[in-house]
């Protein structure tokens, strides 16, 4: 079980890290994720993650105060107004299309409703 969480932390990591390439795939979830499964499986590594200058600041902001960066806010709202409409446009059934706005919607209300 500890091989497989461990395998799951570092496959998050590196989306996270792909993530910073690819402005529509987001970094900082993959990261937070990293960070929550290492510290059940292997605290050496999340504290490296911690002690990383610009991770470390991230995981500790949501750890402590479960705040979002404005920066942040901004990349994530903008992929949403990115992707969705696309997402929404290629699908067919009225069902699907009214799902995907009612999840960009809610994606979006958990975004702005996060301290800074």
């Amino acid at each position: 079980m500890r091989l497989a969480l461990l395998g799951l932390g570092w496959l998050s990591l590196v989306i996270g890290l792909i993530g910073i390439f690819l402005p529509l795939l987001p970094t900082t979830p993959f990261v937070l994720f990293s960070a929550g499964i290492f510290a059940k499986c292997h605290p050496g590594l999340r504290e490296k993650l911690l002690a990383h200058r610009q991770f470390g600041p991230i995981i500790l902001n949501w750890e402590q105060r479960r705040a979002i960066p404005p920066r942040a806010k901004r990349q994530a709202s903008l992929a949403i107004f990115l992707v969705f409409p696309l997402s929404i446009w290629a699908v067919d059934p009225l069902g699907l299309k009214m799902m995907l706005v009612g999840i960009a919607l809610v994606c979006l209300l958990f975004i702005w409703t996060r301290p800074d």
